[in-house]
């Protein structure tokens, strides 16, 4: 990409820039920690992606306000500016409105499935398949993943799966989604920011970290709820040990087996290469809640 400067010369914006750029822009807004991913601002589409967005959206996907009311300014005051009014549109994730159609058989509520980073929805579609009495939502924040999985759940005729364009660290820090309203968190194949150095200096940009296990610790069921990570990348497994050691654990975080994963494009490419997946579960339990 050219930019012109302000004396007129053209020069030469890379890719690290332009994700810069909107870096400073996010922190303005109040996002407090690094992204976990690299922003894709060209977003290139096919057709039949552009196609799926463009008319399935409404039906198989999920909109929120571009600011989490925790991160509101001084404008939520009453007044009627654009921008208030803009936030007074904010909802919360309504399981039930998404998802409408009763229980999940015996009269009890089906369980809410939550994917951070979907992809092009491979695990997800196969998931809602498998698991016909539970909802699942996916969240993909670069918009041909989204596309993609949108058109496999028209084709598959699927009503318990939808998907969310967004930043998923937007989602879970900034009280969209209701305190102890999910059942299971998924973290499949994240973007493993490996350090060839040896030195680990991007663990920082990881999505598990501490910033997702505090928001996790409020919108998880307590006692009940789980978030299970899988991951074919060594650096990434150690990482999540030190997260869970450090962390997690003096916390209330305790040890389980993790919620079923179905193949995907990750997964086979990793076995197509010769690495392993790790899959880990990670269940909140605070002392003060006790499970029958």
């Amino acid at each position: 990409m050219r930019v012109r400067s302000s004396d007129g010369a053209c020069t030469s914006r890379s890719k690290y820039a332009r994700a810069t750029v909107k870096t400073n822009a996010e922190r303005a807004r109040g996002r407090t920690w690094d992204l976990t991913f690299i922003p894709n601002t060209r977003r290139k589409m096919s057709r039949r992606q552009k196609e799926n967005y463009r008319e399935l959206f409404d039906a198989h996907g999920i909109r929120f306000d571009a600011r989490p009311r925790t991160m509101r300014g001084s404008g939520d005051d009453g007044s009627t500016s654009d921008e208030a009014s803009r936030m007074k549109r904010y909802e919360t994730l309504d399981w039930d409105r998404a998802f409408p159609g009763g229980g999940g058989g015996g009269g009890e509520p089906r369980r809410r499935v939550l994917e951070l980073g979907c992809g092009l929805g491979d695990n997800l579609i196969a998931a809602a398949i498998e698991f016909e009495t539970y909802v699942f939502l996916g969240v993909e924040v670069h918009r041909p993943g989204v596309a993609t999985a949108l058109g496999e759940i028209e084709a598959r005729g699927l009503t318990n799966a939808k998907v969310c364009e967004m930043d998923a660290l937007w989602l879970m820090t900034g009280e969209y989604v209701e305190d102890a309203s999910i059942d299971e968190c998924l973290v499949h194949f994240p973007d493993p920011w490996r350090d060839e150095s040896g030195l680990d200096r991007k663990a920082h940009r990881r999505i598990v970290n501490e910033t997702l296990l505090t928001s996790l610790e409020r919108t998880l069921r307590p006692g009940t709820g789980r978030l299970s990570v899988a991951t074919d990348d060594d650096q990434y497994a150690r990482h999540l040990e030190r997260v869970f050691e450090q962390f997690a654990r003096p916390r209330g975080w305790v040890r389980c087996d993790p919620f079923a994963r179905f193949d995907s494009k990750y997964a086979s490419r990793a076995l197509e290469e010769g690495r392993s997946c790790v899959d880990v579960g990670f269940r909140f339990h605070p002392p003060s809640v006790d499970v029958a």
